[in-house]
């Protein structure tokens, strides 16, 4: 008979295995053997029903898996093994019918190869069915109340969320409560069993104030205590129950250390793929950036856009799309924007530094050809201020900065006389005396005090005094970077700046018995002078110093006079021409560089103490012999008495 002529055979579908299945239940669901089935998503949702012509024609979308149910069975089960064990779960959760093939005992191949396709995965154990191992490990709901958001606990074979796995523990207490209320203590503690930490599984979950505790779940303690108490009722030995629920409790341990170890493997390999998407939708979003003009920028100076990934929308593990692009377009240009803004405000202040400091080495060059003490000295705000120079700083290409430093050092002498005589022209003013000119400045009575500080300063001091520095009131920012490395530039300090009238006659007195005139004498010339003063003050102090010393130890006075402290009683006189000759020859030439030396030893200070003015203070000081230290002893020991 010819194959044409032959009947043709039915082919048998998914939707002809579900009406089957409606039929004859025998479903091979996702019972793990306790008779707890994973949660379905579509369960719960009824449909209403119609009768006869008042049922409503519905139309549903049709996609391109639309036709998949009518697809030989053969066919469906060669697809289904080579799904992955979660696009098993999802395709079991869209129809009844689906769930009716996937759950069936016939698909219990299916499982095993899905589940084997998963690199290092850990055999199903023998207490789970493969879809409800597929269910614990990538099904995201709780058993508890289906949400979608839970963990495994493999201790319990079950998936909780956090409400839900505390509702469903007990503690060890409460237990042994419940085994206790069916009557079963004295059985166990007769098979010398004391506890049932022995056989059931547990977990060590942390409690607040109440560190790690041991729990146990409650539907395991109520079912091994009705299946005891059925043992017990039909006399059959509850040794052997507690010996399988032992045996049960160690390979369940040993299968949940192997499954602790892959999911951090799993959770180890999903870092490092989440880590690569990351990095590709940073390229990506690199590309884009070339492709707006950002390309001679990002390949000059890649270094400078450091963070961009921390930008909003860039550092997802997504890939990136056109209307992903679109939307963080703006924020990923105006982060280009500031960096760039960044860095060119960055290379501006490396150029602005280098450039002073090439400055201040001409500036230090010149400063080592003028007198140490009394010739003015201009700093590097002072030069680098001035406003052809500043222009070219801040402005000038490299060129016209390099012919800059090559002409300062000619420019530099007639530049300070200029700076100087501006200034001097501002403080000559604040001089007592009638008829000052600028050269009254170089006197060596002339002397100033910053109110602030209450410093005496020369005129030349005053124009390097901090005091009297200030920052410009309009500034750019190019200026203000330049300040950073410069300092403020020196401002008008006749709001600060006072005569020091006690100290100017005190140099007079100097000068007058010396043998100079005050009016005349400048600083240079009475340097020259072999003058040396003696000072005294309280009994502690009996020095020989120069006129320079002279200033700084009554300014020193006077700052502690402002502050209200007490101050010994002081006096001082200049060293008559016998007394002075005698004592130049003592002096060092470390002593004839600072002008100021202490003459007197320990046993000159304590013959000091008794008749000051017997001492020799200007000889040269001697060691104290063994005779000195025990007239020093006794004068101390004098003092004690009297006092």
């Amino acid at each position: 008979m010819s194959s044409r002529l032959q009947p043709r055979r039915s082919v048998k579908t998914v939707m002809n295995y579900y009406e089957d299945a409606q039929e004859s239940e025998d479903d091979y669901d996702y019972d793990d053997g306790r008779g707890h089935s994973a949660p379905n998503p579509q369960r719960g949702k009824s449909k209403p029903e119609h009768s006869g012509s008042e049922a409503k024609q519905t139309r549903r979308r049709s996609g391109r898996l639309s036709k998949l149910p009518a697809m030989p069975l053969d066919v469906m089960y060669e697809i289904f093994s080579l799904l992955h064990p979660r696009d098993l779960l999802r395709m079991s959760w869209t129809t009844k019918a689906f769930r009716g093939v996937l759950t069936d005992r016939s698909s219990k191949l299916i499982w095993k190869m899905s589940l084997a396709s998963v690199d290092e995965l850990p055999p199903c154990p023998r207490d789970l069915a493969e879809p409800a191992y597929a269910a614990l490990l990538f099904g995201p709901y709780c058993s508890g109340c289906a949400k979608p958001r839970s963990s495994v606990v493999w201790e319990f074979r079950r998936r909780f969320c956090k409400p839900c796995l505390a509702d469903a523990v007990i503690d060890y207490f409460g237990a042994w409560n419940i085994i206790g209320n069916k009557g079963l203590h004295a059985t166990l503690k007769q098979i010398r069993v004391h506890g049932i930490g022995e056989f059931m599984p547990r977990i060590f979950m942390k409690v607040a104030h109440h560190g790690r505790n041991i729990y146990y779940l409650k539907e395991d303690i109520e079912r091994f205590a009705d299946e005891a108490l059925k043992m017990q009722s039909s006399g059959r030995d509850l040794l052997d129950l507690v010996n399988r629920c032992e045996s049960s409790r160690e390979a369940r341990s040993n299968h949940v250390s192997r499954m602790e170890a892959w999911e951090r493997l799993q959770a180890q390999d999903k870092k490092e793929e989440l880590k690569e998407a990351k990095f590709q939708r940073l390229y990506s979003v690199l590309e884009k950036l070339f492709e707006e003009g950002w390309g001679d920028e990002l390949s000059e100076n890649l270094g400078s856009y450091c963070g961009l990934d921390e930008v909003t929308g860039v550092g997802i593990s997504k890939p990136l799309t056109e209307k992903g692009w679109a939307e963080i377009k703006a924020p990923v240009l105006a982060f280009m924007e500031s960096r760039k803004a960044r860095r060119v405000s960055q290379e501006q202040r490396e150029r602005l530094n280098a450039r002073v400091a090439t400055l201040r080495v001409s500036i230090f060059a010149y400063k080592r050809s003028l007198h140490p003490t009394d010739d003015f000295i201009p700093l590097v705000s002072d030069v680098c201020w001035v406003p052809d120079i500043l222009d070219t700083i801040l402005n000038g290409d490299d060129e016209s900065f390099v012919t800059l430093v090559e002409g300062l050092p000619d420019r530099l002498p007639q530049l300070s006389t200029e700076i100087y005589r501006r200034r001097a022209e501002q403080i000559t003013s604040i001089l007592p005396w009638e008829g000052a000119m600028l050269e009254s400045l170089e006197l060596a009575t002339a002397w100033f005090t910053c109110w602030l500080c209450n410093v005496a300063l020369r005129h030349q001091e005053v124009f390097k005094h901090l005091c009297f520095r200030t920052c410009p009131p309009e500034v750019t920012r190019p200026q203000m970077q330049l300040l950073e490395f410069t300092g403020n530039p020196w401002a008008s300090p006749m709001e600060k700046l006072l005569f020091a009238e006690g100290i100017s006659k005190a140099i007079r007195k100097v000068v007058l018995t010396c043998g100079g005139d005050p009016d005349k004498m400048t600083c240079h010339e009475l340097d020259d002078i072999p003058c040396r003063i003696a000072w005294f003050q309280g009994v502690l102090s009996l020095q020989v110093i120069d006129w320079r010393q002279l200033v700084r130890k009554l300014q020193v006075l006077d700052k502690e006079k402002g502050k209200g402290k007490d101050v010994d009683k002081l006096e001082w006189r200049v060293l008559k021409p016998d007394e002075l000759s005698e004592f130049r020859q003592c002096e060092t030439p470390s002593e004839k560089k600072h002008h100021s030396v202490q003459v007197v030893t320990n046993a000159d200070y304590y013959r000091e103490v008794r008749n000051r003015r017997d001492v020799d203070f200007y000889r040269e000081p001697q060691p104290a012999d063994e005779g000195d230290k025990e007239k020093i002893a006794d004068v101390m020991v004098d003092e004690v008495v009297e006092e």
